[in-house]
C-alpha cells in the first residue's frame, strides 16, 4: 500500500514539473508575443526623429541613434559597453521603458559625437535580449563641416574678379597693381554669420574713399547654420588712390555674430596695393578717374579735380566766418569767397547756407497778406481772396521750411576722428578730414555726434567750429 502512495506521488511531481516547463517556454516573450529571431535581426539603430532626416549632421555634435524593442523590460536587456575611436566617440548609453508603440517594451539610446567630416559607419552594438546575444547594426549617416568651428570671414571682390578673403595668409607682396587715380570697386561679403551688429572703416590717407551701395541685408536676420556657408553681400565701396608706392588696403571692421553665438570684430590683415604713376590723366580727362569720381552721390564733389592741399585751422576758421556771413546776409561777395576758397582747398562748393533774411520776409509778406485777405473779405471781393489765400499758404509752407533749416545745425570740421560711442578708448573709429562741413544732430556734454554724408560718429566739441 505504502509503495503505491510514493509511485502515485512520484507521477503527481512528474506532472507538475511538465506542466511549469511548458508555462515557462511559452511565457518567454519570444513564443508568448510570437517575436521572432528573423524580427530581432532586423533590428537597427537609426539617427533619432523622422523629423530630423533631412536636416544636416554635423562633426562634434552629439548625435542620437535609437531603436525600439517591443515585449521586453529594460531589466531583460544587457547591452555591452562600446569603445570610442578616433573617428566615433560614444557620449552616453542607456535602455529605457518605451510605450510609443501598442506593444510596450524597450528604446535603447546611443549618442556619438563624430569629430570628423564624412561618411561613418558605427560598429555593431552588442546586446543580450533575453539571454541572447545580438549585434544592433547602426544606420550609415553623412556627418558635414559644423560652422560652429569656423570663425566668420570678411571676403572682398573687385570688380575685375579678383578676390581677397580675412583668412588669406599675408604674403607681404602687393595683391593689386594699378595705377594711380583708379578707381577700385568691391563688394564686401560675409561668411559663416548669422547676424549682422554694424560696419566702420578707416578714411586711408592720400587716396578717397566712399560707399556707393548698401545690401539688402537685415542686421536683425537670423541664418540657419542648416542653410550652409552662405556669401552674404554687405556693401559696394570705392577706393581711389591719389599717390604712387606701396598703399595699404583700407581697414574695414564689420561687427558680426558667428555660428558659435560669439561676436567678434572682423577685419582684414594687412594687404597693400602697389600704386604706378599714371601718364594719362592730365592728358586724357574722359578717362580720368575724377570725371565721375562722385557720379553716385547727391552731392557734386567735382570741383576736387586737382591735388588736395593741407588746410590749416586758419583756413577753417575764414570758412567757418564766412558761411556765417552767408547765413546772416545775402552778400553774393562773402558766397563767393567762400566757393573760391573751398575750391582751392579741394572740397565741396555746391553745400551753401540757408539766409534767414528769406525767413523774415516770408513771414512779412505773410502778414501783409493776411491783412489783405481780412480786407477783401469785408469787400467781398472774390478774386482778390484766392490770390491772397494761395499767398498766405505758400508762405505757410515756406516758413515751415524755413524753420527746419534754421534749426539744423552745421560746422566746419578743424580734422577729426569720429567715434561709435562717446569715449575716449572706442573701438570703432574714422576720420573726418578738415575743412568739411559736417551736420551737429545730437550733444552729450563735450561731445557732439556730427555727419558727413552717410558717414556719422561722435567727436570732442573742440574739434569743429559751429556755424553761427
Amino acid at each position: 500500500m505504502e509503495k503505491q502512495r510514493n509511485t502515485t506521488a512520484t507521477k503527481s511531481c512528474k506532472r507538475l514539473l511538465i506542466i511549469v516547463a511548458f508555462i515557462s517556454l511559452f511565457s518567454h516573450p519570444f513564443l508568448a508575443q510570437n517575436f521572432s529571431s528573423k524580427e530581432l535581426s532586423n533590428l537597427q539603430l537609426v539617427h533619432a526623429g523622422d523629423y530630423t532626416r533631412r536636416q544636416k549632421l554635423f562633426s562634434n555634435t552629439d548625435i542620437t541613434f535609437e531603436v525600439i524593442i517591443p515585449f521586453f523590460n529594460p531589466s531583460q536587456i544587457e547591452i555591452e559597453t562600446p569603445i570610442s575611436t578616433l573617428t566615433e566617440i560614444y557620449k552616453t548609453v542607456k535602455c529605457v521603458e518605451d510605450y510609443s508603440t501598442t506593444n510596450a517594451g524597450s528604446r535603447i539610446e546611443v549618442s556619438i559625437n563624430f569629430p570628423k567630416k564624412g561618411n561613418f559607419n558605427p560598429r555593431p552594438l552588442k546586446v543580450k535580449i533575453g539571454g541572447i546575444l545580438e549585434e544592433i547594426p547602426f544606420e550609415k549617416v553623412q556627418i558635414d563641416f559644423n560652422p560652429d568651428e569656423q570663425p566668420p570671414v570678411l571676403i572682398i571682390q573687385f570688380s575685375d574678379g579678383t578676390i581677397l578673403s580675412s583668412d588669406d595668409a599675408f604674403s607681404g607682396k602687393p595683391v593689386l597693381t594699378v595705377p594711380s587715380r583708379t578707381k577700385l570697386r568691391f563688394t564686401a561679403s560675409l561668411q559663416y554669420i548669422v547676424q549682422l551688429q554694424g560696419y566702420n572703416w578707416e578714411l586711408p590717407e592720400n587716396s578717397m574713399f566712399r560707399r556707393i551701395r548698401e545690401h539688402d541685408f537685415t542686421q536683425t536676420k537670423y541664418i540657419d547654420k542648416a542653410e550652409g556657408p552662405k556669401v552674404i553681400p554687405v556693401c559696394d565701396f570705392e577706393w581711389t588712390v591719389l599717390k604712387e608706392g606701396l598703399i595699404q588696403f583700407p581697414d574695414l571692421d564689420f561687427q558680426v555674430t558667428g555660428y558659435n553665438g560669439c561676436k567678434v570684430s572682423v577685419k582684414f590683415p594687412n594687404f597693400y596695393v602697389e600704386v604706378t604713376p599714371n601718364e594719362e590723366t592730365k592728358s586724357n580727362k574722359e578717362n580720368s578717374i575724377f570725371s565721375s569720381a562722385f557720379e553716385a552721390d547727391d552731392s557734386d564733389y567735382s570741383d576736387l579735380l586737382s591735388e588736395p592741399i593741407p588746410i590749416m585751422l586758419e583756413d577753417c576758421e575764414k570758412l567757418c566766418a564766412l558761411r556765417s556771413i552767408e547765413k546772416k546776409s545775402l552778400s553774393y561777395k562773402a558766397k563767393k569767397q567762400r566757393i573760391e576758397l573751398e575750391k582751392k582747398l579741394g572740397l565741396p562748393s555746391d553745400q551753401g547756407e540757408f539766409p534767414i533774411f528769406f525767413f523774415y520776409l516770408a513771414i512779412t509778406l505773410f502778414a501783409v497778406s493776411a491783412f489783405l485777405l481780412i480786407l477783401n473779405i469785408r469787400r467781398k471781393e472774390i478774386i482778390k481772396i484766392i490770390i491772397l489765400s494761395l499767398i498766405i499758404s505758400g508762405c505757410f509752407a515756406f516758413i515751415l521750411f524755413s524753420i527746419t533749416k534754421i534749426k539744423t545745425t552745421y560746422a566746419i570740421s578743424k580734422g577729426c576722428t569720429i567715434l561709435s560711442i562717446p569715449e575716449e578708448m572706442s573701438e570703432s573709429k574714422s576720420e573726418i578730414p578738415a575743412g568739411n562741413r559736417v551736420e551737429v544732430k545730437e550733444k552729450s556734454g563735450r561731445w557732439v555726434y556730427i555727419s558727413l554724408g552717410e558717414t556719422g560718429g561722435w567727436c570732442n566739441k573742440d574739434n569743429i567750429l559751429i556755424i553761427k
